[in-house]
């Protein structure tokens, strides 16, 4: 490549290096018809991503798992941990005291060291709750 050796009269700094006025008309029509393809490229991507997000939902539609993990220590009386299969019944309600339960489920739970693991709306669904609103349970053993 040939072209103009100018000096930006500052010693000590280099020339500057411009392409002949040919070369550079040339970089400049190259590089709009990049600018041009880029834009084409961009529209492209452009309208599968609109139709992807379009498409997207519908396919990606699933139901919410209705179920809590509820996690427990339990003790006796003299507080010490139980290791035992027990009982345990969860009540969900709608109010803080009184009222009638919404929702009752009961398990049968091992505990190992006074922990207990429990997956609420296993054996009775949750469906019948929305909760969109607050709500108040109680455990009984």
């Amino acid at each position: 490549m040939t072209g103009v050796t100018r000096s930006l009269g500052v010693m000590g700094q280099q020339a500057l290096q411009l392409p002949p006025k040919k070369e550079a008309d040339m970089f400049t029509i190259i590089m709009k018809r990049v600018l041009r393809e880029m834009k084409f490229w961009h529209i492209l991507v452009l309208i599968f991503m609109l139709c992807f997000i379009a498409v997207a939902p519908p396919l990606a539609h699933a139901t919410i798992p209705r179920y809590i993990n509820y996690q427990g220590k339990l003790t006796d009386a003299n507080d010490d941990p139980v290791n035992d299969s027990v009982n345990i019944t969860i009540k969900i309600y709608d109010v803080e005291s009184g009222g009638t339960a919404l929702w009752s489920e009961t398990q049968s739970v091992n505990v190992t060291r006074g922990i207990f693991s429990m997956l609420l709306g296993s054996t009775t669904s949750l469906d019948t709750l929305n909760f969109d609103k607050s709500y108040w349970y109680s455990v009984e053993v």
